[in-house]
C-alpha cells in the first residue's frame, strides 16, 4: 500500500495514513481517528473481546466479512493490535466541526461517543463500495491539490454515511445507550437555557446520580461535562463563523456576565475568547492562502 506523506496545513487539519506505515497508535488530543481495517469479521459487543486483532466473533456471524470503522474521539486510545491489518487511520482536527452547522457538528460527537472509549461500526456492500468511492477521492485531493473546501466536503459525505449507518444500527444498542441519546438530544434542545442537572435529569424519569452513572458508564462524561462542552463547542461556532461580538455571544449562550464567560471559555479551553477567535482567523486566512 502506498505512503501519504503530504501534510495538509501548518495546522494539520486532515490526514490520511495507510496503518501498515504506523508506529503503535498514538492519540491526539484534539484529532477525532477513524482506524478502517479492511477484511473484517463483525465485532461482538463491548466485553466479549478477544487478546488478538480486535473482537470475535461466533457462529454465522464469523462467515460474514466487511469493513469494521473504529472511531475515535479526542485524545482516545485505540486498544486493539492492528499489525498485519489492512486499512487507514483517517484523522480530522475538532476545529473543522466549527466550520459546519450545529446539528451535523452534535450528529458527529454522537457518532465517536456512542459506545465506551469508542465506537465501532460494521459495514458491508454495498456502503462498503460508497464509503471506498468517497475515500478515494478524498485520498485524491489529499495527495494532490488539497483544496481545504473540497476536503471538507468530502469528508463530511464520508461522515455523514457513517451517521446514515448507525441511525440504522441505533434500534440494536441497550437500553441505556438510549437514554444517552435521550440526553444528548435533551441538551440540544435546551443548553442555552437550562444548566440545572435536574432539568434533564427529570425531563428523562430518573434521578441525577443515575443519569450521571449512565454517561460515565457510555461516555465518560458526567451531565454537567456535557453541558459544558457543548457550551463550548458553540462558542467557538460563533466566534469563528458569526459577526456577534463576544459580549453578545456570551449573552446569546445564557452568560449574563461577559466576563465570567471570558473566565469559563479559558477554563475549558486555555485561551481566552479574543485569543481563540484570534488564532481561528490566522488560521482561515491561511488556508484561505493555500
Amino acid at each position: 500500500m502506498e505512503t501519504f506523506t503530504t501534510t495538509f496545513s501548518a495546522e494539520h487539519c486532515i490526514s490520511i495514513k495507510p496503518i501498515d506505515r504506523l508506529l503503535p497508535h498514538q492519540p491526539r488530543p484534539e484529532a477525532f481517528e477513524i482506524i478502517w481495517l479492511k477484511n473484517q469479521t463483525p465485532p461482538e459487543p463491548a466485553g466479549d473481546r478477544s487478546e488478538n486483532n480486535g473482537f470475535r466473533s461466533r457462529g454465522r456471524a464469523a462467515t460474514r466479512r466487511g469493513d469494521c470503522l473504529y472511531l475515535l474521539p479526542p485524545g482516545k486510545e485505540y486498544p486493539l493490535n492492528w499489525f498485519g491489518q489492512e486499512g487507514v487511520l483517517i484523522r480530522f482536527h475538532q476545529d473543522l466541526l466549527h466550520y459546519e452547522v450545529n446539528e451535523f457538528s452534535i450528529e458527529v460527537n454522537q457518532l465517536f461517543t456512542q459506545q465506551e472509549n469508542f465506537s465501532v461500526l460494521f459495514v458491508e456492500s454495498p456502503l462498503s463500495s460508497t464509503l471506498d468511492r468517497v475515500y478515494q477521492l478524498l485520498k485524491e485531493e489529499y495527495i494532490g491539490k488539497r483544496n481545504f473546501l473540497l476536503l471538507r466536503t468530502l469528508l463530511k459525505v464520508f461522515l455523514l454515511k457513517l451517521v446514515e449507518q448507525q441511525s440504522q444500527q441505533f434500534v440494536e444498542q441497550d437500553f441505556n445507550q438510549k437514554r444517552v441519546h435521550q440526553f444528548q438530544q435533551l441538551l440540544e434542545q435546551h443548553y442555552k437555557e437550562e444548566t440545572s442537572v435536574t432539568f434533564y435529569a427529570d425531563r428523562l424519569n430518573i434521578t441525577s446520580k443515575r443519569l450521571n452513572q449512565i454517561l460515565k458508564q457510555k461516555i465518560h462524561r458526567t451531565i454537567r461535562q456535557c453541558l459544558h462542552e457543548r457550551l463550548v463547542a458553540e462558542a467557538k461556532h460563533q466566534l469563528i463563523l458569526s459577526k456577534l461580538t463576544i459580549k453578545e455571544i456570551a449573552t446569546e449562550l445564557g452568560f449574563d456576565d461577559h466576563s465570567y464567560f471570558s473566565r469559563f471559555f479559558k477554563k475549558m479551553t486555555g485561551l481566552t475568547p479574543e485569543a481563540y477567535q484570534k488564532k481561528a482567523q490566522a488560521r482561515i486566512a491561511l488556508t484561505a492562502k493555500g
